[in-house]
């Protein structure tokens, strides 16, 4: 039987059944043994709290994983519908009789001596302060963005400024020279929601297949790096709604390749409205 337990997917932590342990998947010579974490009970059942996964796992089911990703973040509390015979989410199908609506306390009074020990912190210190404010990498940059100050991109050394809502990149010194989404082809060969096109270094603008020591490929990442924020509003969500999974990025560099590549094959035209978002909450049907 294969010991180890994903927790999460892209979690860097998995469980270890034999061990018992949470294991830091790079290093596995990192481990937390389950015994030692705390616990928090739902409707008669107990979770081991975990904040380097992010996760509830049950103590008597260690592949049963609640992630705190999946739930409403409220600030002062977590909330989420549970199904008290799953003892997770319920699914899409399931009767609303079945399923009540729970709140959790945030993982900073869940385990705040594990938080002080993880992040090099006092206790003092977590007073005052909400899971966004303190688990977000880069908080400063999404109150900025809140405030309404967009991200910018880097594209082979020159500023553009992220506008989601215009569909546009625009030269941060120069806002004459925009780059549209729409003429964008979407997919790359780190993601099909990404974006790659031609552009001319010296014309600053997009070409087609014109060959010139000028003229580079260029791969964006897709929406939900380059602005989660932007993507929230136009998604209808709260400006937090992906900013957990997707932090504001301090540096956010276009992968660029010198010469132009033959992605042709690789990809279909699509449009900047396709739909991008983030994994549906709850169970899968």
């Amino acid at each position: 039987m294969k010991n180890e337990i994903s927790i999460a997917t892209g979690c860097k932590f998995h469980i270890d059944s034999n061990a018992q342990a949470i294991v830091e998947t790079a290093n596995p010579s990192n481990t937390i043994p389950l015994e030692r974490l705390p616990t928090h009970e739902i409707e008669g059942t107990t979770f081991y709290v975990v904040i380097n996964s992010q996760a509830l796992i049950e103590t008597t089911n260690l592949t049963n994983t609640i992630s705190f990703h999946d739930m409403k973040d409220h600030g002062t509390h977590y909330s989420m519908c549970y199904h008290s015979e799953y003892k997770n989410f319920p699914c899409q199908l399931d009767a609303v009789e079945d399923t009540i609506n729970i709140n959790i306390p945030p993982l900073l009074l869940l385990d705040s001596e594990g938080m002080t020990k993880k992040y090099g912190v006092t206790i003092e210190s977590l007073k005052n302060k909400t899971d966004l404010e303190f688990l977000n990498p880069n908080y400063e940059g999404f109150m900025e963005r809140v405030a309404g100050i967009l991200p910018h991109i880097d594209i082979a050394g020159q500023d553009f400024i992220i506008d989601l809502n215009l569909k546009e990149l625009r030269l941060a010194e120069d806002p004459f020279i925009k780059l549209e989404f729409k003429d964008f082809e979407i997919g790359s060969f780190d993601g099909d929601f990404a974006y790659h096109f031609l552009y001319d270094t010296k014309l600053q603008k997009l070409v087609g297949n014109e060959s010139s020591k000028d003229v580079i490929q260029v791969e964006l990442p897709n929406l939900l790096y380059l602005d989660p924020v932007g993507l929230a509003r136009r998604n209808g969500h709260e400006d937090s709604a992906y900013i957990r999974d997707y932090p504001i990025e301090k540096n956010l560099k276009a992968t660029t390749y010198t010469s132009p590549l033959d992605v042709k094959k690789h990809f279909n035209k699509q449009t900047f409205d396709s739909d991008v978002s983030p994994r549906k909450r709850g169970k899968r049907l």
